[in-house]
């Protein structure tokens, strides 16, 4: 009997483990389309932080969440505090200005500053907030007059 239990447990843990990689995984209760930003965001922390392997797609979940996270910050004028406390601590945040200078450059071979995107990639703003996504790719937040304006992708 007590060896039919282990047995069990084992299957049981097995099974757990193999369903973090399964690509069912990657999805929500969540009405994406009707959802509140508030909402939205709340699905988009529960989803990075299990670090899903099958959230790290073009066209998952996980990135239509982020998409429209960001539609909903333009549609209600989010401001940029407000985008932060809902996304949580940014790629780079700063002033147009601030990125222009912030821009990689090699010193002596080492890599200095953020690695952004070209500004010309980017959606025209007073401030932005990078979010990083897939390691790789960017979800560009521009803020103008202080409230979302624009919000772009850049992939590398």
């Amino acid at each position: 009997m007590r060896s039919f239990i282990i047995a069990i447990a084992f299957f049981l843990g097995v099974q757990t483990v193999r369903a973090q990689f399964y690509p069912g995984d990657c999805a929500t209760m969540l009405n994406i389309d009707s959802a509140s930003v508030e909402e939205l965001a709340k699905e988009y922390h529960r989803l990075k932080d299990a670090k899903i392997v099958a959230c790290d797609t073009t066209n998952s979940t996980y990135h239509n969440i982020m998409k429209a996270i960001g539609r909903g910050m333009i549609a209600e004028k989010t401001t940029q505090d407000k985008a932060i406390e809902l996304m949580g601590a940014p790629y780079w945040k700063g002033t147009s200005a601030e990125y222009e200078s912030n821009k990689v450059s090699l010193i002596r071979g080492k890599v200095v500053g953020a690695v952004l995107p070209p500004m010309f990639e980017i959606p025209a703003g007073d401030s932005y907030v990078l979010y990083l996504w897939r390691n790789k790719d960017y979800m560009i937040v521009a803020f103008k007059g202080g409230k979302a304006s624009d919000v772009s992708w850049y992939r590398k």
